[in-house]
Order: C-alpha cells, then structure tokens, then sequence
C-alpha cells in the first residue's frame, strides 16, 4: 500500500503517508489569498458603513455572549434544544468560548500532528445558510449586470403544452408546479384574432372570468378571427350580438382591435405591462421582529419574507440610534416592513410579528 505525490513519486512507509495525507488536508482546508473580485464587488451595493464593518469585524469575547443573552426577550428564538433566553438565565449556566476544533491524519494505528482548518463549514453549521446566501447574492448580481448590458437571452418554452417527465430537476419540478397559478392570471391581447379559441380561451377583459358564458356552443364558430369584419378591422355586432347576450357583447366591444393584425399574444392580465413578474404570484408572509439594547439605546429591526410554501426569499435588517423603549422598536421593525413590501412590490402579503402591543395597536386605528 502507498501513495503517490504531485510529482510522481511512490510513497509507501506510514511516515511518508502520514506527511503526505497531512499535507493533503492541510492544503484542501486552509484558506487561500484568492483576493478581491473588484468587478463583481464594485457592483455590489453598499448598505453597511465603516463604523458598521469595524464593528462586525471585532473578535466577540465572553462577555458578549452574556450580554446578547441577556438582551434577549426571555421566551423568544429558542435554541435548537428547545430551551428558551429564560432557562439559560435562571439555570446559571456558565458559558465558555469553545477553541476551534482540530483535525488529525491517522494511518495504521500511528497519528501525525494537529491541524486547524481555515476555511469549509462542518454539515450542520449555522453559518452554511448564510455562505449560500452570500454567493446567491453574488451570482444574482452578476445576473442582473449582463442582463443589463444585453448580453442574455432567454429561450422561449412553452411550458403549458410541455409534458412533465419522470427526471425532473428542481427548476423544472418548480415551473410545472406553478403553471395553474401562471394560467389562471393569463388573459389574450387581441392581435389578428386567429390563434384564439372563442369558446375555451380567456379572452374577455375586465374582472371576474375572462372566458365567455353561453348555453349552448355553436361549432359553426371557432376563432376570434370570425367575430372580426375584414374589410372594416371592426367587430361584426351583427354576428356579436346574435351569438352572446348583451353584457358579454358589450365587453367584446370594448376591446379595441389592432389596426396591424398583429400576431395575438398572452399577457398578464394584473399587470399594465402585460409581464408576469415573481412579484405578482401568490400570498408572502413577512416576518418582522426587533432588538433592543436598553443601556445604548441601539436597535435592530429585521424583516423575513417567505412564500406560501414556507420558502426563504430575502431578509433585511436596519439599525436605529437613540431609542426610548421596545415599544418604539417594534413599531420601527412594522414600519420598516411595510417599507420593504413596497419597494419589493409585494401585492398579497401576511404580515406577522410577536410584539401583541405593537399589533394591538395596530388594530385599534387610532393615532398617538
């Protein structure tokens, strides 16, 4: 049994494998000096200040555990054993800084050295989440400055006549699933009227169902194009007004009809610009929740937004100076939710939070 090096040489004694494995890990686990990505930094925005940074960037002690502890309300965020802020407090736990762990290369009952890693998260680690985050952030952007630049296109799929396949990959499982949400907002601008079904097709504008009503479907009439006298580019109200009853023909006249003949095309019905946007679909419920630090009177307001299937979508946080007491902090932690809802453009939204004054409040309509 052996191992070979980089260069080709056959190392076969356990101390020249121990060296060798040592080397190994050490390599695959320490940090390298990659350096700066100044074109994907510089289009990063920036939201934290230098005061901020040199703040985050500043060794936590001990005492500073004891204290983010004690700041905290006493039955909110419980650990992953279950225990609250309060049983900590009241137990008397003492809590020690844990050293980093260190790893060790073991062959053939013989040990070498210690070595601690610089880089890689263990599974499990509470930091993972935040490491993807950080590179989605950084990919998105990069995402966004070619879109800009026009150096992407997209390919058009058509993902209502697709077939949804045994091996599906998470984007598509993702796209399948929200086509009924997709078709149920869609509704056809009138072009040349030849691509649209009369009967089956939503066609109708204005709220409530865009699909015609009737009795009885006379097959003699299929497409749109038919309802459309061709020598005027007007609609036939002679044909119009035989076929449907008067409300119904009053909203096919109110559609007016291309004077291009125009290929016909479906649009977004909830939106002036006929494009369907993440922004549109579905029900998001924000979270948002304050701290409070009573002796400097700083704050933190945080806000989560998630789906309607419990997915984690964004999440932001903003400090405050110079606050009075908690109630003002959850009032400043709703507001900034609200805040974030508009400029995310957020149209159905559950808006929750644990502060029962704050929402009490809320519900009572009246100002201070």
């Amino acid at each position: 049994m052996g191992l070979e090096e980089e260069n080709g040489h056959w190392v076969s004694s356990n101390v020249g494998m121990l060296r060798l494995a040592l080397r190994f890990f050490e390599n695959l686990f320490s940090a390298s000096n990659s350096g700066h990505d100044e074109r994907l930094l510089g289009l990063v925005e920036k939201q934290i200040s230098h005061s901020m940074n040199e703040k985050l960037l500043r060794p936590f002690l001990e005492v500073d555990i004891k204290h983010a502890i004690m700041a905290m309300a006493p039955l909110k965020a419980p650990g992953i054993d279950g225990f609250p802020a309060v049983f900590i407090r009241n137990a008397g736990i003492l809590l020690t800084l844990k050293s980093p762990i260190s790893y060790s290369v073991g062959l053939n009952g013989e040990k070498n050295v210690w070595f601690s890693l610089s880089r890689g998260l263990r599974q499990g680690d509470p930091l993972s989440p935040y490491l993807f985050l950080i590179c989605v952030e950084g990919f998105s952007t990069l995402l966004q400055d070619v879109k800009q630049k026009n150096f992407m296109w997209g390919a058009l799929i058509d993902i209502f006549s697709e077939k949804v396949g045994s091996y599906l990959s998470f984007t598509w499982r993702s796209l399948c699933s929200a086509r009924a949400l997709i078709a149920d907002g869609l509704i056809w601008r009138i072009g040349n009227g030849e691509s649209m079904n009369i009967w089956n097709d939503p066609w109708l504008p204005g709220h409530g169902k865009n699909r015609l009503s009737v009795q009885c479907v006379n097959t003699s009439w299929s497409s749109v194009n038919q309802l459309i006298d061709a020598e005027t580019n007007a609609w036939n109200k002679g044909v119009v007004c035989h076929l449907f009853d008067k409300d119904q023909a009053d909203r096919i006249f109110s559609i007016l009809i291309s004077r291009h003949r125009s290929n016909d095309l479906l649009i977004w019905k909830h939106e002036i610009t006929g494009e369907y946007t993440v922004k549109n679909g579905g029900t998001f419920k924000l979270n948002f929740d304050a701290s409070f630090l009573k002796e400097s009177r700083i704050s933190y307001a945080a806000v989560l937004v998630r789906n309607n299937k419990r997915v984690f979508l964004r999440a932001c946080t903003y400090p405050y100076g110079d606050v009075v007491d908690a109630f003002i902090v959850e009032a400043r932690a709703y507001e900034m939710a609200l805040i974030f809802v508009e400029e995310m453009g957020f149209r159905r939204i559950l808006l929750e939070g644990d502060s029962l004054t704050t929402i009490k409040k809320l519900h009572s309509g009246g100002e201070d």
